[in-house]
């Protein structure tokens, strides 16, 4: 599940310089979360799934490992160890940076710029190297 996630998540966006920022496009936004709300739902289905015999793994476990087994290397529950989670940050100047100080907005402006041009180059790059492993 968790690379069915992240595939889609890679698919349906563009790499941003800035680690684990994507860029999805606005008229996209509604149906990529409720993609992802569907798969947070099948994996939370299967979380559940799995921790109905997670005792028996566990005691599985115990038996195979013998001595080596620890209680404590285990959680109680696995309903807790799994999650999906995503938000919809801005990657603009702060407005209120427009008007508390005008020169640190240019300036915060200046480096989103150079963050989306970096993107544009990361975008080319990344169709480009497609097209070659294409040809």
């Amino acid at each position: 599940m968790k690379s069915s996630i992240i595939t889609y998540w890679k698919e349906s966006s563009l790499a941003f310089p800035e680690p684990g920022i994507r860029l999805i496009r606005q008229d996209r936004i509604e149906q990529f979360d409720t993609r992802l709300q569907q798969y947070r739902n099948e994996l939370g289905e299967g979380v559940i799934q799995l921790d109905d015999c997670f005792t028996e793994l566990k005691e599985a476990a115990r038996q195979r490992l013998g001595s080596l087994y620890n209680q404590s290397d285990y959680p109680v529950s696995l309903s807790e160890e799994f999650a999906v989670e995503w938000d919809f940050p801005n990657v603009n100047a702060p407005e209120y940076l427009r008007r508390l100080n005008p020169e640190v907005y240019q300036q915060q402006a200046r480096l989103v710029a150079e963050r989306f041009e970096e993107t544009v180059a990361m975008a080319e790059e990344a169709f480009i190297q497609e097209l070659d492993r294409q040809l």
